[in-house]
């Protein structure tokens, strides 16, 4: 347990706002997972990456370390946020700004959470392509 402590102090993540089996899950880890974890984990953002695979998308631990480049994180960000963003970065197109008045953000963020964009309370929203 100790071991894990270390590790998100290094990479400045706060224990608490982890949602509670996430932190059950870490707390269960082997020795040599936590080292793996070691050697892959460089930012908080790779934790996060990595806990959404496993507790939430039910990775194993092995496969989960090899796919979190292929997570998406939109930290502290609600998919309805995300749906905002995307839309300024012309993720769906060119839109003119006269236009983006009439978007319906919430539709598109229901719409996002269809094609696979999840929001984790206190974290943000993740979705693996």
């Amino acid at each position: 347990m100790e071991r894990i402590k270390d590790l998100l102090k290094e990479i400045n993540v706060n224990i608490n706002k982890l949602p509670e089996d996430w932190r059950e899950y870490l707390f269960n880890l082997s020795n040599n997972q936590i080292e793996d974890l070691k050697l892959v984990i460089q930012y908080e953002d790779d934790l996060y990456k990595l806990l959404y695979l496993t507790c939430e998308l039910g990775y194993e631990f092995e496969d989960a370390i090899n796919r979190i480049d292929d997570v998406e994180f939109y930290q502290d960000m609600r998919v309805e946020e995300v749906a905002e963003e995307l839309v300024e970065e012309g993720v769906l197109g060119e839109i003119s700004d006269f236009l983006k008045f009439y978007i319906d953000y919430k539709k598109l963020a229901r719409d996002l959470e269809i094609d696979g964009y999840s929001y984790i309370q206190g974290l943000g929203t993740f979705r693996v392509i």
